[in-house]
């Protein structure tokens, strides 16, 4: 039985019947490598994503208790549930004031810096772009004469 076929005057190869895209296995040192790597990943997930939860988890304590548990248990310690105070976020974000600026002011004045910073960024780089889009378009139009 022939494996190829006219299609428009050229001939191709007809595809297999029961074809797997993986035609190989994968070694155990490939195995190995990948478990490995997995698990690195998720130790590495695991080490960013640790200080994060545990400065929040230490920020709603109360300033005795974070004291007392420090003295008494460590620095890793956490509070348990009902002692934690959600209130400091509302007192830090209302009463918070730098020479006459609320946060409200500073988180206005972060975003006009970085509004200002992106246009800068693209204002600087657009003579480059340009030149770069025109060289592009005089070799892609070379190869076409």
């Amino acid at each position: 039985m022939a494996r190829t076929m006219l299609i428009n005057g050229v001939e191709v190869n007809k595809p297999r019947k029961n074809f797997s895209i993986v035609t190989r296995r994968d070694s155990f040192g490939e195995k190995f490598f990948f478990i490995a790597m997995a698990i690195f990943c998720a130790i590495y997930a695991f080490s960013l994503t640790f200080p994060v939860v545990w400065l929040f988890l230490k920020s709603i304590e109360d300033t005795g208790m974070y004291d007392m548990n420090r003295f008494l248990y460590g620095w890793l310690y956490v509070a348990p549930l009902k002692d934690w105070k959600l209130g400091q976020y509302v007192r830090a974000f209302t009463e918070l004031q730098l020479d006459g600026l609320t946060f409200a002011g500073m988180l206005t004045n972060s975003a006009w810096w970085v509004g200002i910073g992106t246009f800068q960024s693209i204002f600087w780089h657009l003579p480059l772009l340009i030149s770069y889009l025109s060289i592009v378009s005089k070799v892609e139009t070379s190869f076409t004469t």
